[in-house]
């Protein structure tokens, strides 16, 4: 990416790696121009390039992959793709990353966790995937209506089936997506109504409502700094209070209770 203040030339690597099987730390520490990312068996390594120097980035790979071998993972090279966000006046051709021997595509668009990114940071491409998807599965509801099936099991059917793939991830692009891609979703959204014979909510609507209810979680969930805060408080606060009460079960302190009241009532 070129960088207004001083005309540097900068370019982002997005390398997404693909293996057989992963669980825990992969023993990599973050710095300031890259890091990585994993999630079940996806694993994103990210780094900022400045000035042609990709020595961090690579680095970064070559632990990575070096970890992976140590703890018998096996890469997917074929899998793995890295793609290249460059804004720069003068591109220049980026040099291939090589893993065990081979060279790995440069894409401009890859699927993560659900989510088509592409090299131009737009959300053109993830939004064309959900219409086909969506549009493939329209039909699906035209044709349990053909069987005369009641309105609230069509309703039920888009929910389950359409909204699903439509709104996926809608707080992450929902906001940052051009008109006509929003128009294109709502029309679709529309025709799903009129086989359904209600108004459906339109993508805005949806959009801030989840956005809300995502805020209202945040804010309901304390940092988990602040739980062992108040966890050790309340430690210390038991430690003191009963720091000078010797411990008796209840039991033995009713038992010996008892046996006191018989005893006087006996004399």
């Amino acid at each position: 990416m070129e960088d207004g203040s001083d005309g540097e030339n900068k370019w982002t690597h997005f390398m997404v790696l693909d293996f057989k099987y992963f669980g825990g730390d992969n023993g990599t520490r973050l710095k300031r121009q890259s890091y990585s990312q994993t999630y079940s068996d996806d694993t994103v390594i990210v780094g900022c390039v400045e000035n042609g120097q990709e020595d961090e980035y690579r680095n970064r790979v070559e632990s990575f992959v070096r970890w992976s071998r140590e703890n018998l993972l096996q890469l997917n090279v074929t899998k793995t793709k890295e793609m290249v966000v460059d804004f720069s006046k003068s591109k220049s051709p980026p040099s291939p990353v090589c893993i065990s021997g081979k060279e790995v595509e440069i894409v401009p668009s890859y699927r993560f966790l659900g989510v088509q990114l592409d090299n131009k940071l737009e959300w053109s491409t993830n939004t064309d995937a959900d219409y086909k998807k969506a549009m493939s599965r329209l039909y699906f509801l035209r044709r349990l209506r053909s069987f005369s099936v009641c309105s609230r099991m069509l309703h039920m059917f888009y929910q389950s089936v359409m909204a699903s793939t439509i709104f996926f991830a809608a707080v992450c692009w929902g906001t940052g997506i051009k008109a006509k891609d929003t128009n294109g979703l709502n029309k679709l959204i529309k025709k799903a109504g009129s086989v359904v014979g209600c108004n459906l909510a339109n993508l805005d609507e949806v959009v801030r409502d989840r956005m809300v209810l995502k805020l209202r979680t945040i804010m309901d969930r304390p940092p988990p700094a602040t739980d062992a805060c108040s966890l050790a408080a309340l430690r210390n606060e038991y430690q003191i209070r009963h720091k000078f009460k010797p411990h008796r079960p209840v039991s033995m302190r009713l038992k010996h209770t008892e046996e006191r009241d018989l005893q006087e009532s006996s004399q």
